[in-house]
């Protein structure tokens, strides 16, 4: 069981940094229409996309600054440290 709990927080810590790049590659618009920004955002945007809602949409839009990376990667920091709570309640 601990095994399977490594191997899904270093998936969500790969997860991240995936996150971070394709935020990177939106500043940079020849990274981001390239054959790597597009597979890179194609795995990011799906779940990404579930924090560009609302308010947060309208905000995005009007002062172009986009939130919802960082929203994403906190909720993903917040799932590494339940997981890793559980983790050390099974030792």
């Amino acid at each position: 069981m601990l095994s399977t709990i490594s191997v899904i927080n270093w998936l969500l810590y790969i997860y991240t940094i995936l996150i971070v790049l394709n935020a990177i590659t939106s500043w940079l618009p020849f990274l981001y229409n390239s054959v790597v920004g597009r597979y890179l955002n194609k795995i990011v945007e799906p779940y990404v996309g579930l924090f560009r809602i609302g308010f947060l949409k309208t905000i995005a839009i009007k002062a172009g600054v986009d939130v919802s990376p960082v929203l994403a990667i906190f909720v993903i920091y917040i799932i590494q440290n339940l997981l890793t709570q559980l983790a050390f309640k099974l030792i």
